[in-house]
């Protein structure tokens, strides 16, 4: 230890003579001092002043260091005595060691395996000996590890309890260091011996990759990581590093203390049998009897550890042999559960697994998902996984982003010859276990865990459901095994379709269970899903933020139908194939088609919200508004609290020209979904139609902080433009463009920007309007009869000064869409682009009957030349 000066030094406080100053934090002030009593080196450690001032906590402290003094072992500070200084001032009187903390080593960067190890286990020991006396250290990081000739040595028990007895604030001082916290711990919750676990977990990640697991610029971005991330692998970072090593921190660092090492025993148990080292006795056994109970005569204790041993052994049994675990409540008392069940399903981890191991889980997790949907109610509301993306998977996030009142969290352990599942319900607005449930199944068939994992949920959120639905809700599917386990894999993979690397994993495992089982129905519309996904996303963007096809393959399409209708040939009662094949021609521009398909899927399954949501597409597009609108408020109807359903509704209004109802929907998904981005971009798009400009520009620069999407800045971007603010308008749209370079009304938009606002950029603004119909052609090819596309596309011609492909495209909207108002509108543009006034103001009076908004069309630059023009001014005027 590295002395540093100090005025305290010199003086003798008691019969401890100060030497030197050797270092302080927090937790107080460190010296070395010879006691002239005794003769030998020791270490006092000064308790900060304000600790000292209350004497019930001073008593609580002495009883918690008296607790640790008595822990006695090779690997723990010893504690000799505990002080109080003429001034009133706490101290402890510890044993002296020469060496050098933990931290200071890890100065050095990352340590060798079998040194880590080493230190690992001797910290595991010293925890399994306090843990057995009931001590639990609470702040175990590498500055609380001395590194002696003779071994390590833990400081700092009993002041843990301390701390927190004392409940200090923020402004007093900070106990725990963020990154090595559990997340139980960073959660405010209490913290017991598989904290410490936790934190052993920690220090040892960082002695071999050189960093803490969890990282952030500030203590709640740390907290963050804690509760929600997982941590790099190590073997990405350290190749050298032996699998069992890695799988053994990540148990240590898993996010569920159930699933953890119970305590420092069990922990440097398993840290020896990975060194290849024998274990002790002690280490074998639990050494400690089980507490009598209280009042409970000292001649009879013994027998009644004898009698627990035996009733313990026997409730294993009884797990092993009944169907399930009843769910556990916490605490004891099962809280109440909220009035309105919205309950959002995180992806199962799979405990020490890989990435196809949490692929497998993600399509276990959606397979839960799915039934719940299919029991939808008013007593019950399930949040599609889908909507929980990666990194979402945040209890708070989930309450504000989705709109849940539950969150269902769990794990799937491999054991050697059988299946661990944990479940547990969580209260989304205080992150409370409000349920939990475990069993264990040797079986290997995943759909049997399904079942029983269903059976167990149902029951938390205590929802009576009859044995034929329930037997409905868990139909098997096929009776080769591994076949379901590949389509759960390919089920997880294409959850995050935004990847291309998932959607050709996901093709890959579902051609796998094809393999196994070429009768296999639901493997086949899940092909046929990937394969349409792939029309979405060309290499290297988000599918998320393109149309249909941006592939511009029509092979895609042709692969996905073909298996679509195989799954169809195979089991015409599979909902999910009819979706399928919807899908594909509401692609294709078949809506009559596409119709009928989502029609068919709603009938088997009335609680199918992508049915619903194609079907109402299907109609808008075929000018069924009244059924359109219909179809979206069944799917409202049926789940109230769903925000996305909400959504759909308010796009139909917004495309009909109902701005104003468009508003009112959307608003309502921002009460339901606090933090929807979604919700606030749409809103902001209804008030730029509304001529609210400036409403819309504080909900759209709402929608890009909570998360910067594409669309969101492209629409705050417009807002800009309207109101006037081109330089704005420029930025935001170069940045929507930086985030998706595929997307070609986000060129248009830009090349907009510049034409008007810049300029100086007409250049540019050329160069934008071809990128945009280089991207948007192809397009065509797979749906010539989308609207929307043709008559931009005849737009941007225009301005480019390409009379004759400007004229047939808008011409073939107009056949198309012949009432709807934004083609009116937009064809009446590029009419006056190209000179042709009367056939531009004959098609305005159709876009305003139809509903198109005044202020948009008073706003627009490209009609500037006709404020001149006396029927225009009428048009303005509603004449």
């Amino acid at each position: 230890m590295r002395a540093l000066t100090d005025p305290f030094v010199g003086r003798t406080i008691a019969q401890y003579e100060i030497l030197a100053r050797v270092g302080g934090g927090a937790m107080g002030v460190v010296y070395q001092a010879r006691d002239t009593k005794l003769g030998r080196l020791v270490a006092l450690k000064f308790l900060p002043q304000q600790w000292s001032h209350d004497e019930s906590a001073k008593q609580r402290f002495v009883r918690e260091a008296q607790a640790a003094s008595a822990t006695q072992h090779p690997n723990i500070c010893t504690i000799h005595d505990i002080e109080t200084a003429d001034d009133g001032q706490l101290f402890i009187v510890m044993a002296f060691y020469e060496g050098p903390t933990l931290k200071q080593r890890l100065e050095s960067g990352p340590m060798a395996v079998d040194e880590s190890l080493e230190i690992a286990t001797q910290i595991a020991d010293g925890l399994a000996k306090a843990h057995a006396q009931g001590v639990v250290h609470r702040d175990i990081k590498p500055g609380n590890v001395i590194l002696t000739e003779d071994g390590v040595r833990i400081l700092d028990f009993g002041l843990a309890t301390f701390v927190d007895a004392l409940k200090l604030t923020a402004e007093n001082a900070s106990f725990g260091t963020p990154a090595y916290m559990s997340p139980e711990q960073v959660r405010g919750q209490a913290a017991d011996a598989r904290s410490d676990v936790w934190a052993v977990g920690v220090v040892l990640y960082e002695m071999l990759a050189g960093r803490v697991p969890f990282q952030g610029s500030h203590a709640e971005a740390i907290a963050h990581a804690i509760r929600h991330e997982a941590p790099e692998p190590l073997r990405s970072l350290r190749p050298e590093i032996p699998e069992e090593v890695e799988q053994l921190v990540f148990r240590a660092l898993h996010k569920d203390p159930g699933v953890r090492f119970q305590d420092g025993r069990t922990l440097a148990r398993a840290l020896r049998q990975v060194r290849g080292l024998s274990v002790p006795l002690d280490l074998r056994t639990q050494p400690m009897e089980a507490p009598a109970p209280p009042n409970l005569p000292r001649r009879l204790r013994r027998r009644w550890a004898i009698t627990a041993a035996a009733v313990a052994v026997t409730a294993i049994v009884s797990i092993l042999a009944r169907p399930e675990l009843p769910f556990r409540a916490s605490p004891a008392e099962a809280p109440r559960l909220p009035s309105q069940k919205n309950v959002a399903v995180f992806p199962f981890e799979v405990v020490g697994g890989t990435r196809d191991d949490a692929a497998w889980a993600t399509g276990f997790s959606a397979g839960l998902s799915i039934a719940l949907t299919r029991v939808t109610g008013q007593a019950l509301q399930v949040v599609a996984l889908d909507q929980v993306r990666p990194g979402q998977f945040d209890v708070a996030a989930a309450r504000a982003d989705q709109g849940a009142t539950l969150i269902l969290v769990g794990t799937v352990e491999r054991l050697q010859t059988a299946r661990r599942v944990t479940g547990r319900l969580l209260d989304a607005a205080s992150s409370r276990e409000l349920r939990s449930s475990s069993f264990t199944e040797s079986s290997s068939d995943s759909a049997v865990l399904q079942r029983r994992l269903l059976d167990s949920v149902l029951r938390m959120l205590e929802l009576d459901v009859t044995p034929q639905v329930r037997e409905a809700l868990a139909a098997r599917d096929t009776a080769v095994i591994a076949a379901h386990d590949f389509y759960l894999k390919g089920r997880g993979y294409l959850q995050y379709y935004e990847q291309w690397e998932n959607i050709e994993a996901a093709v890959a495992a579902f051609g796998d269970a094809l393999k196994l089982d070429s009768r296999y129905a639901r493997a086949h519309a899940g092909l046929g899903e990937a394969y349409w996904r792939r029309t979405r996303a060309g290499r290297g963007q988000s599918a998320s933020e393109a149309r249909y096809d941006s592939s511009q393959d029509l092979k895609w399409f042709e692969l996905a139908t073909a298996s679509c209708a195989t799954a169809l040939v195979l089991d015409p009662r599979l909902a999910a194939a009819h979706v399928c094949l919807g899908r594909i021609h509401d692609g294709r521009g078949r809506y009559e088609d596409a119709a009928v398909d989502f029609e068919r899927a709603l009938k088997i399954e009335p609680t199918g919200d992508d049915a619903y949501a194609g079907l109402g597409h299907a109609q808008e597009e075929l000018g069924r508004a009244e059924q359109a609108e219909g179809t979206y408020r069944r799917s409202t109807d049926l789940r109230p609290l769903y925000w996305v359903n909400q959504n759909r509704l308010g796009h139909f209004y917004y495309n009909q020209g109902r701005y104003a109802d468009a508003a009112e929907v959307f608003a309502q998904v921002i009460a339901l979904a606090p933090d929807s981005f979604r919700g606030y971009s749409n809103l902001g798009g209804a008030y730029i139609q509304l001529g609210r400009y400036d409403e819309a520009i504080t909900a759209l620069e709402r929608s890009v902080t909570i998360r910067p999407t594409a669309s969101s800045t492209s629409n705050l971007g417009v807002a800009y433009f309207n109101r006037g603010r081109f330089a704005d308008a420029v930025r935001a749209f170069e940045r929507a463009v930086s985030l998706v370079a595929t997307n070609y009304e986000l060129w248009g938009n830009l090349a907009d920007a510049y034409w008007h606002g810049a300029p100086d950029k007409r250049s540019a603004a050329r160069d934008a309007y071809r990128r945009a119909i280089e991207l948007g052609s192809p397009q065509l090819k797979v749906n010539p009869r989308d609207s929307a596309l043709l008559v931009k596309l005849a737009y941007y011609h225009a301005v480019l000064g390409e009379r004759r492909a400007s004229f047939d495209l808008a011409d073939r909207a107009l056949r198309i869409a012949p009432k709807d108002d934004f083609v009116l509108f937009k064809t009446a543009v590029t009419m006056n682009r190209l000179g042709e006034t009367r056939r531009s103001l004959d098609l305005l009076e159709q876009a305003i009957a139809a509903g198109y908004s005044l202020t948009i069309v008073r706003d627009t630059p490209d009609l500037n030349n006709l404020w001149n023009v006396p029927r225009f001014q009428n048009l303005l005027r509603g004449r």
